[in-house]
């Protein structure tokens, strides 16, 4: 079919012929038919553009006929002119409009006029095909700008629930920094009082084992100091103020010695399984707040199940990479890729709330009767866990219970891996041995002169970094080592090492400090290697100093 095809129909063969000659002259494609019947039987294959149908044919009216073809939809937008020689009438022509005709001419029709009257036809149809291109057009602009439009509103959705996070986040923050600088300011007033107490119980039991007493006091005193050093090592953690004593840890060893401690905080009717896997994890980590990390998720799981059940610790290596997508609350973002060495505690009960879930790390946020929780715990957790610098995923369901999943960094390449045992006592003191003790706090100075002394120490005190420097000048010579307090009025510690050491280079320091590590990096001395933490285990301070006196002992003591 041409691009413009005209359909005539006339029952007068003449002027069919002449309009037929004259429009075929002009350029456009013309079908003919004699008859309404005739027309009709051919528009179907041929969808002329244009009808001139005359008025009268011999078995339709033309007005009629206009109805019948615009009816079809596939004519709805042709364009139909009526000619007629009889009716001219007024009346005929409105109805002929009516009935959709677009003009109604009377005959005689000149030449020109007809062809300038189809002309102007072609125009509108032009116009209008125009139209529907244009109308087709703006509709794929809507369209694809409306998509661009929700794009952008979904991607406003995220940025918005993106800063919500960011904001909780921030929250979360502040709450923790604000707990966490109340812990600073106390911890080490606190310590030192802790300390106190543990050096006296320590000398306390002493004599009572030369008398041959066991005191069970003494053991509740020293239990309860250890207990209290805990919790203030966990306020600290929770925070990311305490310093860690950071060591190659072989982790399994690490979970059975602790889980084996951990069977006395549940009752008979919690049980307690392991499934440790069989590589060889290795992690650097604290190994006493690893283990008070354990020890609170078994506590958390042990109070879920309120009357019985099955907690499971699990240890496996996974390699984390971009894919890696937790089902569940992830503190904190996407984790480095890398392999890491997991930790997981599952528990029986029935879960975790979805509304509770994402506030379970929040400072003293908890779910536990009035004198049942402190709400610390998880905090605890997780500032012990980000400083380590590993995440935590937790997935919770009423079907599968709880199971929170430590994640920390496995070591690939390890040349010394650090036991977990506890320190043993020391072999015994050399003779001739000087320790030059420098503290301010009165209390656990004099303590410390009188247990050292005991076991054989010559002892000389000093109470602040100044008088250290010089009783130091004074006797340099005779100092075997000095064990000195870190934060110290008018000099502290580093600075009168640093004093000490331009009289004797080779003098060994052991630091002592009950602060966190916000106040030592605020002083320039978090760097410091050889340090034993308040409130320390006199054990422990005396395995400190027998590794520094006798390094070629075949005693190493852990420290």
């Amino acid at each position: 079919m041409a691009l413009h095809s005209i359909m005539i129909v006339d029952d007068n063969e003449d002027m069919l012929t002449i309009y037929t000659r004259v429009l075929i002259k002009e350029g456009f494609e013309v079908f003919t038919a004699t008859t309404g019947a005739g027309c009709l039987a051919q528009i179907t294959s041929i969808r002329p553009e244009i009808f001139l149908l005359d008025v009268i044919l011999p078995d339709w009216n033309g007005i009629d006929l206009v109805q019948e073809i615009k009816s079809r939809t596939e004519f709805a937008n042709s364009m139909f002119v009526l000619l007629s020689g009889l009716m001219t009438d007024s009346a005929s022509k409105i109805k002929g409009l009516d009935a959709g005709a677009v003009d109604y001419l009377a005959r005689p029709i000149p030449n020109k006029e007809l062809v300038a009257k189809v002309k102007s036809l072609v125009k509108v149809m032009d116009f209008q095909e125009s139209l529907v291109v244009l109308s087709k057009e703006l509709d794929q602009r809507v369209s694809e700008r409306t998509h661009e439009l929700e794009t952008s509103i979904k991607d406003l959705q995220l940025e918005i629930e993106n800063r919500i996070r960011l904001e909780e986040q921030f929250r979360q923050a502040q709450k923790m920094e604000i707990v966490g600088t109340l812990a600073g300011g106390i911890a080490h007033d606190f310590n030192n009082f802790l300390q106190i107490i543990s050096v006296s119980a320590f000398m306390r039991r002493g004599e009572d084992v030369k008398k041959g007493i066991h005191s069970l006091e003494i053991d509740q005193i020293i239990d309860a100091v250890d207990q209290a050093a805990r919790l203030t090592h966990g306020l600290l953690a929770f925070s990311r103020r305490q310093a860690l004593d950071l060591q190659t840890l072989k982790l399994n060893d690490l979970i059975q010695q602790s889980v084996k401690m951990g069977r006395c905080l549940v009752e008979e009717s919690v049980s307690i399984c392991t499934e440790l896997c069989s590589e060889n994890l290795v992690v650097t980590a604290d190994s006493g707040l690893i283990q008070q990390v354990l020890f609170n998720l078994i506590t958390n799981a042990r109070d879920a199940m309120n009357s019985g059940g099955i907690i499971t610790v699990r240890t496996v290596l996974e390699t984390v990479d971009a894919s890696f997508r937790p089902r569940s609350l992830a503190l904190p973002g996407a984790p480095t890729p890398g392999n890491y060495a997991v930790i997981s505690v599952s528990d029986s009960a029935a879960g975790i709330p979805s509304d509770i879930l994402a506030y379970i790390f929040d400072p003293f946020f908890t779910t536990k009767e009035i004198g049942k929780g402190t709400g610390l715990g998880l905090s605890m957790i997780h500032g012990t866990i980000m400083q380590h610098q590993g995440f935590i995923v937790v997935d919770s369901s009423s079907e599968t219970g709880t199971i929170f999943s430590i994640y920390l960094h496995q070591l690939e390449h390890t040349d010394t891996i650090m036991c977990c045992e506890p320190s043993e006592f020391p072999v015994k003191v050399t003779a001739g041995r000087t320790i030059l003790v420098v503290e301010d706090n009165d209390s656990i100075r004099d303590l410390m002169i009188m247990a050292l002394s005991e076991i054989g120490y010559e002892m000389i005190a000093a109470k602040n970094g100044r008088e250290a420097v010089e009783l130091f000048q004074a006797r340099h010579n005779s100092v075997s080592l000095i064990i000195m307090d870190i934060i110290m009025p008018e000099m502290n510690g580093q600075l009168a090492l640093d004093r000490m050491r331009e009289i004797r280079a080779d003098i060994p320091c052991l630091f002592m400090t009950g602060y966190g590590a916000e106040v030592l990096e605020r002083h320039n001395v978090s760097s410091l290697k050889t340090i034993i933490r308040k409130p320390f285990k006199f054990l422990d301070l005396m395995n400190k100093i027998h590794a520094i006196l006798e390094p070629s002992s075949n005693k190493v003591p852990v420290g």
